[in-house]
């Protein structure tokens, strides 16, 4: 389970707010997994994390286009890859008898991927663009 409270800050309300709620999101997948939920209300928990993903993209992604950002293809590349890597997730749930590859992904990718992109690229975007607004104003 992820501690919400320990989710570094990026300044930006929306965004910390989107982030809380996917990481939350998280967390109830660790607790169907433990709860041993079948794999329909796993797989439909997982439907709903990657809606909650691509609409969280989609406002980076708009803050992207609206300043002149250097890492942008490379954002929008991890971006991509992490909606792959939870569509995947709901391949093997469909797939396997156990949520044993499910937890794994849970654990080495999924939620890795979210604490990292926030402090590696999450943040330095909102930096970028908070600078941009000020230069702006």
């Amino acid at each position: 389970m992820i501690d919400l409270n320990k989710l570094v800050k990026t300044g930006n309300n929306t965004i910390d707010e989107e982030h809380t709620h996917f990481l939350t999101y998280i967390n109830n997948l660790y607790s169907l997994i433990e709860q041993k939920a079948d794999k329909d209300t796993i797989s439909a928990k997982l439907s709903e994390m990657i809606l909650c993903a691509r609409e969280h993209f989609r406002h980076e992604e708009d803050i992207i286009q609206a300043i002149d950002y250097p890492d942008t293809l490379k954002h929008k590349r991890e971006h991509e890859r992490i909606l792959k890597t939870m569509q995947l997730a709901i391949i093997q749930c469909r797939e396997d008898n156990s949520t044993y590859l499910l937890e794994n992904a849970l654990q080495d990718s999924i939620e890795a991927w979210v604490l990292t992109h926030i402090n590696e690229m999450d943040i330095p975007l909102l930096k970028h663009y908070y600078q941009q607004k000020g230069k702006e104003e």
